[in-house]
């Protein structure tokens, strides 16, 4: 988490106490109903003034908390006697070392506090503690009216840092969650604040098929086909260096990559790249029916890897999801 929010919640941890045990946030408590596992083991990541601990503790949840402000797990423990309350922190969850440990997760206005560089780690590991077919609720503010930035900080020096819907949903898909809801929520209590909700639920199992996720064309320029596509999608690029380039469409990617030996007829072609829950698991079966490696895998981030087959009749497949590179 920001080290600077951190510091400044911990400045006036009694006012922003008191500030958060003055509301109730009934749309909140709604969703847990109708989302959350009942009686299950529950953790609350940003647990605060202790007020949501207090809620799902009274409806019947085991509960256990964590936050990083000192101030806010010292009032913790004395007002909630009994609960385990972590001082730990996004993106490494430290404390959690037993991995599908919860059925739920809570995260009230926590990842727009977390730093850009560190939201990958900190999805993974959110995933990692949730059992599987356990559910994750999180919030996250929208810009204010009057802030330009996704990325800003608030007078007092918070980050907020607000995560556009179908960014945050395709990484939690590409590290093994998938979406059960989605909504919109004007605050009344503040004029001009909208609350992005967001329910998922941990998958299953690790070698799911999810859906065809992107398609990945050879080129002998790469630059050109930039500049077709752009005059034809009438947008530029996500990304674009001289060894590739993406274009956004729809919940979908059409991405480009230089021709070279491996590549249909090395003059250009293409291949489709299988979205699942676990690469190595999911090509498993592949590779025991004949397929064969072709490229790969390949690192991405420290969490995500794509990589190629070659079936028995000659047909290239790519794959790309949760990749865990052994050292």
């Amino acid at each position: 988490m920001d080290k600077q929010t951190i510091e400044r919640y911990q400045q006036d941890a009694h006012v922003f106490i008191d500030n958060y045990k003055s509301v109730k946030p009934r749309r909140v408590y709604e969703l847990i109903a109708t989302f959350f596992h009942p009686k299950e083991l529950t953790l609350d990541i940003g647990c605060a003034s202790g007020r949501d601990l207090a809620y799902l503790s009274g409806s019947g949840f085991i509960v256990e908390g964590m936050d990083p402000v000192p101030a806010f797990v010292e009032h913790c423990r004395h007002f909630l006697e009994g609960v385990p309350i972590y001082q730990d922190a996004l993106p490494g969850l430290e404390s959690q070392t037993t991995d599908n440990k919860f059925s739920n997760l809570l995260l009230c206005a926590v990842l727009m506090h977390i730093p850009q560089e560190h939201l990958h780690e900190s999805v993974f590991n959110i995933i990692r503690i949730t059992r599987p077919g356990g559910r994750i609720f999180l919030s996250i503010r929208k810009p204010r009216p009057d802030h330009t930035d996704d990325l800003i900080r608030e007078h007092d020096e918070r980050l907020y840092n607000y995560i556009k819907p179908k960014i945050l949903i395709q990484l939690f898909e590409q590290l093994g969650a998938r979406l059960k809801f989605h909504e919109e929520q004007i605050e009344s209590a503040r004029s001009g604040i909208i609350w992005d909700n967001f329910v998922f639920e941990k998958n299953l199992s690790d070698n799911k098929i999810l859906k065809l996720n992107s398609q990945l064309v050879f080129t002998k320029d790469i630059k050109k086909c930039v500049e077709f596509y752009q005059s034809v999608l009438g947008y530029p690029p996500i990304e674009q260096d001289e060894f590739f380039a993406s274009f956004q469409i729809g919940d979908s990617f059409l991405n480009f990559h230089p021709a070279d030996e491996k590549s249909p007829t090395s003059t250009g072609g293409s291949i489709g790249y299988w979205l699942v829950e676990d690469l190595l698991n999911a090509i498993e079966p592949f590779l025991k029916k004949g397929a064969a490696l072709y490229r790969g895998p390949l690192s991405i981030n420290d969490y995500f890897g794509i990589c190629q087959l070659i079936d028995p009749m000659g047909h290239v497949i790519g794959f790309e999801g949760k990749y865990l590179k052994k050292v």
